[in-house]
């Protein structure tokens, strides 16, 4: 098991957009429109045939793909909830297990915020990897785990609930950041697919981009 420190926004990743479209003026904000073309570099089209012209164009996530001409790739992934009683060592950190066939990391949201639980037990998120078992044997091949990983038994393990994410993490193959090409002028891509596969990553590649466009 590897650890890397873990953070998390109080009342979930949600707020992270939510604070970030409240400081922005709401007629600045278009929400509900598809962009489908971008013209002579700093006008994009819309859906509707709305045109909105720009001194710079910024594109991320699946919008990139109006200038590479390729759709991103991601990984798959099933996250489960459990809660327990049980106290968990090391909670405020991110356990990886790249040696496990099933489970690709555990975070311990309530130990990073008390707000995730109302109970006061404690909420353990464990992502798997894409895997042909089914839901009810997933379940029971997780609590057999947190077991052996983190003491006491299965019945220790309440399961809450699953969500099945089809676009996960962004696939960087080996090679990925060489086919890069030197963004020289608008329109822009910034986010993950320019950094690292994370939300970690996509904070910082905007941030970069708009301190170069201040600059």
């Amino acid at each position: 098991m590897n650890i890397g420190l873990a953070s998390l926004p109080e009342k979930g990743m949600q707020a992270i957009p939510d604070d970030l479209s409240n400081k922005i003026n709401a007629k600045n904000i278009i929400i509900g429109k598809k962009a489908v073309n971008i013209i002579d570099q700093q006008s994009i089209s819309f859906d509707d045939g709305n045109i909105v012209n720009a001194k710079n164009v910024v594109l991320t996530g699946e919008s990139s793909h109006l200038v590479t001409g390729r759709p991103n790739r991601y990984n798959s992934i099933i996250t489960l909830y459990f809660s327990t009683n049980l106290t968990l060592l090391h909670g405020k950190y991110i356990h990886l297990y790249p040696y496990d066939e099933l489970i690709n990391n555990i975070a311990f949201p309530t130990s990073i915020s008390s707000s995730y639980s109302k109970d006061g037990k404690n909420l353990i998120s464990v992502n798997v990897k894409e895997n042909n078992i089914q839901k009810k044997d997933i379940i029971k091949h997780v609590q057999s785990r947190l077991a052996k990983y983190y003491g006491g038994e299965v019945q220790h393990y309440q399961f809450l609930k699953s969500f099945e994410i089809k676009n996960g993490t962004f696939i960087q193959l080996p090679g990925h950041f060489d086919q890069l090409e030197k963004q020289k002028r608008s329109p822009y891509i910034i986010g993950e697919t320019q950094i690292v596969g994370s939300i970690e990553g996509a904070v910082q590649s905007g941030l970069e981009m708009a301190d170069s466009l201040i600059n």
